[in-house]
């Protein structure tokens, strides 16, 4: 009998060379909330569709102490090959942006948080969170 692991040779590629979006989301996650002191923790919501092979994940901001308010700052989609990605953000002037790597997603990232809307979102829940 043949040894049947011999027919997976070269298609499995333990050495990923690119971090998926998620594990980015998932960092940036982890960095605010200790910017917030806990404060205001995050989520990022995945959804997969098999059919497009496609995923797509929201990044969230929480307010525990504020009856869990939560405000969805953007949206990712992506296949894959993870790049290019697409993120919409209410905050952009058009609907969405393209991301061609992971130094143009943190780009956009850091253009996100600076923006007026969403530093207005950030500060207003914490102002709320301190004052209550």
């Amino acid at each position: 009998m043949a040894d049947l692991s011999s027919i997976f040779d070269g298609v499995i590629d333990n050495d990923i060379p690119v971090k998926p979006p998620i594990a980015v989301l998932k960092e940036l996650g982890a960095e605010f909330e200790k910017l917030t002191k806990g404060l205001l923790s995050t989520e990022v919501e995945q959804r997969y569709y098999s059919s497009r092979e496609s995923m797509q994940a929201s990044f969230i901001i929480n307010a525990p102490s504020l009856n869990n308010y939560s405000y969805e700052v953007f949206e990712i989609n992506y296949d894959l090959n993870f790049y290019p990605l697409t993120i919409s953000c209410r905050q952009f002037d058009t609907e969405s942006k393209e991301a061609a790597n992971q130094e143009e997603l943190e780009t956009i990232l850091k253009d996100i948080f600076l923006s007026p809307g969403v530093k207005k979102v950030v500060n207003g829940l914490l102002a709320q969170i301190k004052y209550a």
